[in-house]
């Protein structure tokens, strides 16, 4: 086995007369400004006497103003340590070693850098035979540090994109598991994948042991068979009734209803079973609706958009008490800044029988308010006269607070307006399409700022005072951009 080690050992040039001796001052000027971002020339004690910079990075500290003062007085003070190690080793060694050091930016020029508020520069300082103070070559590392923050905010967004996936799972384990209604989750061909106590207990079985077993093996052949279809219709897009089926080796009927939900591009289904009491089987009166273990708010309504019915998870955005607080009431009371974005929800919904993901927010009984993403579809139960609109909300957050339209939807700002021509009054139009732009402007403005207050007054031309108003009175206080 060879043992043998390679290093890495400084190199000299070996013809170094024959390729510097006829270079003048002007020649070794430029090399030097080629070999580095920027060049400086030092007396002894670290003054600045001359400097070349060939890159546009060093006019955000100010580089041109840098001749005749120290250079210790260019850094930030955690980096004044490493200037005087420099001029130290510099004053022994015809070369230093590299070392980074941070300089202040103008304040006007720090979110353009997109670095934070100092240029990070690696100098090494060179001493040559007959000069009476030192060379310093600076290489600007701003590349390096954009792509540091770029890996940090990365990592602080999956970092909190992860606490919110856990809080809602935490949720929903503590609805799933702590309702007396028996739910189960199935895969499309019946196996069970989840069981609550509830459902355990029906079935006299542990939470655990049912895991891994199907749905059709838990009851007898007949009425598995009938499960085995209806489990097989709904997981292909077949709408089914619920199916009663009867408890093995009991006389107890429960009606079997199955729910459909789509995760990581399989079908799956929630199996919710009520004990019949009668033969209508008439759930309770504590019976809980599955809607209340999912995550997201859900809402239904009339065609006028008064609510019908509400899940937990509304009550929890709206800060709402209880249901009956919204039971009777209409939804535009808390969705958009106007009735105008409950109308163009409406108005898309008799158009076309859907909206995805339409941008507005959510007002709370305590007078704050959400971004939210609201998807709505229209459900016929009895015929048309009794046709539904069930409401999906979903709290926005970073870059999903915005329209999302779907490829070939007719939905657009110029569209919806159009389409609420002759049903609301001029007057209120305007004021609200004048809301909505100065809404837009606002957001656009803190994005590119980087959410700077100061510099988006700036960009909007309007005082800071005027900007903290229009935050207040849109909704955008807590804005991240």
């Amino acid at each position: 086995m060879d043992k043998s080690v390679v290093r890495d050992v400084p190199q000299k040039l070996s013809r170094e007369l024959e390729v510097f001796s006829g270079l003048d001052t002007r020649a070794f000027a430029d090399l030097l400004g080629a070999a580095a971002d920027a060049v400086l020339l030092l007396s002894k004690d670290g003054i600045v006497l001359d400097l070349a910079a060939s890159n546009a990075e060093f006019g955000a500290i100010g580089l041109a103003d840098w001749v005749g003062k120290p250079l210790m007085e260019a850094v930030t003070s955690e980096s004044r340590v490493k200037i005087e190690g420099l001029l130290s080793d510099a004053a022994t060694r015809a070369h230093t070693e590299a070392r980074q050091v941070n300089h202040p930016m103008d304040p006007e020029r720090v979110v353009e850098m997109g670095i934070g508020s100092a240029l990070p520069v690696v100098w090494r300082l060179v001493t040559l035979p007959g000069l009476e103070g030192h060379i310093a070559l600076g290489t600007s590392i701003a590349d390096t540090a954009r792509t540091q923050q770029r890996l940090v905010t990365a990592q602080l967004e999956l970092e909190s994109e992860y606490r919110i996936l856990s809080n809602q799972e935490t949720r929903f384990r503590a609805a799933f598991h702590s309702t007396d209604i028996p739910l189960m989750i199935l895969d499309r061909h019946g196996c069970i994948e989840e069981a609550n106590g509830a459902a355990a207990k029906l079935f006299g079985r542990n939470a655990s042991k049912l895991a891994g077993a199907t749905a059709q093996s838990l009851l007898e052949a007949q009425d598995g068979a009938a499960i085995a279809s209806a489990i097989s219709a709904t997981s292909t897009g077949q709408p089914t009734n619920s199916t009663k089926v009867s408890l093995p080796h009991t006389d107890q009927e429960i009606s079997f209803s199955l729910s459909p939900f789509r995760e990581q591009g399989a079908v799956h289904l929630v199996a919710t079973l009520n004990i019949s009491t009668n033969d209508n089987d008439q759930p309770s009166a504590t019976s809980v609706h599955v809607t209340d273990v999912l995550p997201e708010a859900v809402v239904t309504t009339d065609r006028d958009g008064v609510i019908r019915q509400v899940n937990e998870r509304f009550l929890d955005l709206a800060q709402l008490t209880a249901s009956t607080g919204a039971h009777g009431r209409n939804l535009s009371g808390w969705l958009g800044t106007s009735n105008v974005d409950m109308s163009v929800l409406l108005t898309q919904l008799s158009d076309d029988g859907v909206v995805r993901r339409f941008s507005t927010t959510l007002r709370t009984e305590l007078g704050s308010s959400l971004n939210v993403l609201v998807s709505a579809a229209l459900s016929a139960t009895n015929g048309n006269d009794a046709q539904s609109v069930h409401f999906v909300i979903l709290e926005a957050r970073g870059t999903d607070s915005r329209l999302i339209v779907e490829p070939g939807s007719a939905m657009s700002p110029q569209s919806d307006f159009a389409q609420l021509v002759g049903r609301v009054p001029l007057k209120e139009l305007v004021r609200d399409a004048s809301d909505a732009i100065e809404k837009m402007c606002i957001e656009a403005a803190l994005r590119q700022t980087g959410n700077n207050r100061a510099s988006a007054a700036d960009i909007l031309g309007v005082s800071r005072q005027s900007l903290y108003i229009k935050l207040r009175r849109h909704g955008l206080e807590s804005f991240k951009g």
